[in-house]
């Protein structure tokens, strides 16, 4: 499956795995531990003032529509269709609630341009835009090829500086 499993697992004992594995460089296996150390310490913080953050809102929704049958038939039917816009900015989260919610009648537009990408370091996964065809289908592909944003200038240089880092503006 395409499709990630958002379900808890056990942190610490992870951490301690990590700990124990002789293969890595020290330096880098401290560094990953105290980044670790430092995100359940946020994650422990958040949970005794009763908050969540952005990404936890997202897995609670993904838990939610996972695990409950009568919100997701809920959600399903209040919505016909979804739109998504920038889906090249979409992480995987995103990419399973609205699965999770097209299921039912799949009526799902989407826009968005792979070259655009610019969320990567926040879990934004461009290769949503490649594998929505393979999640959601039929699909109907309507490549946009008129810009009314930019002037030909621009565009042009855009262009020229994807090119030369080996991508097709296409």
């Amino acid at each position: 499956s395409n499709v990630c499993n958002f379900d808890d697992t056990p942190l610490e004992s992870w951490l301690q795995s990590k700990r124990d594995d002789d293969t890595e460089e020290e330096s880098i296996l401290d560094y990953e531990y105290n980044i670790l150390r430092i995100a359940a310490e946020y994650q422990s913080e958040l949970e005794r003032r009763n908050s969540v953050d952005f990404d936890d809102l997202l897995l609670l929704a993904v838990r939610l529509l996972r695990y409950s049958d009568f919100a997701l038939e809920r959600y399903q039917n209040l919505w016909h269709h979804i739109l998504v816009d920038e889906f090249q900015d979409t992480n995987a989260a995103q990419f399973e609630i609205v699965r999770l919610l097209a299921n039912k009648k799949n009526n799902v537009f989407v826009v968005g341009d792979a070259n655009q990408a610019i969320y990567g370091f926040r879990g934004a996964v461009y290769e949503n835009l490649h594998k929505f065809d393979s999640v959601f289908h039929p699909v109907h592909l309507v490549n946009l090829k008129q810009n009314y944003r930019s002037t030909q200038a621009i565009l042009d240089s855009a262009f020229s500086i994807i090119k030369n880092i080996g991508q097709s503006p296409n």
